[in-house]
């Protein structure tokens, strides 16, 4: 009877044993991926910190404002697009973006890197990390839409987006939206002017 008792404590040591083992194993594993985890970040907001303003002779960035969903002749977008030798602006018609009017003023390489660390302060690159929904079709028919795209920018978004509505709606993009729209606004000598005639309502 005592040789019986002594195996099944032995056993169920053995079993509570291995559970604690296994369990060890498993937080060990799991606290080794979020450091991975947690490292590969780091290294990728790193990387897209330094290339964002390494080549600023080769790639542009650009800020897409489009107005509520309306019919194709009375849609109208937009578009600001900075390099290190231009700022353009672009007034398009309908969804398929029929140019309106296009003016470009010189930029210079000092000036773009200073907007480029700006905009990049302010969140230029944050992705949300888990969007409700990935494209920006149909969202937010009665706001406004604000696609952000970078061009010759390495580890950096191509294209990122939000909008005014709330939900779904904040889209793929988590900067800083209103600052972000100034300076791209501010790029553009006279933009108010320029725009006053525009109606995205």
């Amino acid at each position: 009877m005592d040789t019986h008792l002594y195996r099944l404590r032995f056993l169920r040591a053995l079993v509570f044993g291995g559970i604690l083992l296994v369990a060890f194993i498993f937080c060990f594993y799991e606290l080794t991926q979020i450091s991975k985890s947690n490292k590969n970040s780091v290294n990728s907001a790193a990387a897209i910190a330094a290339s964002f303003t390494a080549s600023p002779n080769t790639s542009s960035v650009s800020f897409l404002q489009e107005g509520v969903t309306n019919n194709d002749t009375d849609h109208r977008s937009i578009k600001v697009t900075v390099s290190s030798s231009s700022v353009v602006l672009n007034i398009y018609k309908g969804y398929t973006y029929l140019p309106l009017t296009s003016q470009s003023f010189p930029n210079n390489q000092t000036s773009y890197l200073e907007f480029l660390h700006a905009i990049y302060n302010l969140g230029f690159t944050s992705e949300r990390s888990k969007p409700a929904v990935q494209s920006i079709a149909g969202q937010c028919p009665f706001g406004q839409k604000f696609t952000y795209s970078s061009d010759g920018i390495s580890h950096a978004p191509a294209s990122l987006w939000t909008t005014t509505c709330i939900g779904a709606g904040l889209g793929t993009f988590s900067g800083k939206t209103q600052s972000i729209n100034s300076l791209f606004q501010n790029q553009v000598p006279g933009y108010n002017e320029l725009v006053n005639q525009i109606n995205l309502n």
